[in-house]
C-alpha cells in the first residue's frame, strides 16, 4: 500500500477562524470599556460649552448694568427670547433652554437641558457671581461649575 503524505496547499495565505474570533473578542471588550468614557466626555464638554453661554450673558447683562447703573428689568424664558434680546450672542449647545430673570438690582441666567442624557440639569449663575449645576450629580461634587 503506498504511503499517503499530507502536504500543505501551495499560496494558501489569511487567517485561521479562531484568530479572528480573538481579534473580534478583544475590539468588543475595549469598545465595551471606551463607549461610555467616551459618552461621559462629551458630556462634560458640553456642560463646559453651555458654561461658557451662561457666562457671555452674564457679560452682557454687567456690561449693561456698567453703562446704565441698573440691570435690565427681564423676565427671558425661552432661548429664543434671550437670543432677540442679546443678538451678538449664540447658544453653543441645542440641548438647553436659556432664560434670565432680572430686576433693577439683581439677575439670574439659567440654561436647562431639556433634552439627551442631561436633561434636567441645570447651570446658572447669578449677579453675585454664584455658579451652580443642579440636577447634575455625575458631574459636580460641590454643586460648583466644572
Amino acid at each position: 500500500m503506498d504511503k499517503i503524505t499530507h502536504r500543505p496547499l501551495q499560496g494558501t495565505c489569511g487567517f485561521s477562524m479562531m484568530q479572528l474570533l480573538v481579534v473580534m473578542g478583544i475590539i468588543g471588550i475595549v469598545t465595551a470599556i471606551s463607549v461610555p468614557s467616551l459618552a461621559h466626555y462629551i458630556q462634560r464638554s458640553t456642560l463646559r460649552s453651555v458654561q461658557s453661554d451662561v457666562a457671555a450673558l452674564s457679560l452682557f447683562i454687567e456690561h449693561e448694568h456698567r453703562d446704565k447703573q441698573r440691570y435690565p428689568t427681564l423676565a427671558l424664558t425661552t432661548t429664543a427670547a434671550v437670543q432677540a434680546k442679546f443678538a451678538q450672542w449664540r447658544p453653543t449647545s441645542g440641548y438647553f433652554t436659556y432664560s434670565i430673570i432680572s430686576a433693577s438690582s439683581k439677575y439670574t441666567v439659567i440654561a436647562t437641558a431639556t433634552l439627551g442624557p442631561l436633561a434636567g440639569c441645570a447651570v446658572s449663575i447669578t449677579d453675585t457671581g454664584v455658579q451652580a449645576l443642579t440636577n447634575c450629580e455625575d458631574y459636580s461634587e460641590n454643586g460648583g461649575w466644572l
